[in-house]
């Protein structure tokens, strides 16, 4: 998860740099950007948490 995405331009910051970088040394990983302060990216951080934790109450049964 990336988190403070909202500081991008005042950090002179480029999170698509990052993104890229992550995908080199972990190809397909999946990334998560968002801010608490905007609320971007909140709902999507929320449905895959959901989602993990429903693999993870399946698995164990």
């Amino acid at each position: 998860m990336i988190t403070r995405i909202d500081l991008e331009a005042a950090a002179d910051f480029s999170w698509e740099v990052t993104e890229r970088n992550i995908q080199v040394v972990r190809p397909g990983m999946q990334t998560l950007m968002t801010s608490a302060k905007t609320g971007e990216g909140m709902p999507e951080c929320l449905a895959f948490l959901e989602a993990r934790l429903a693999e993870m109450r399946a698995a164990a049964v």
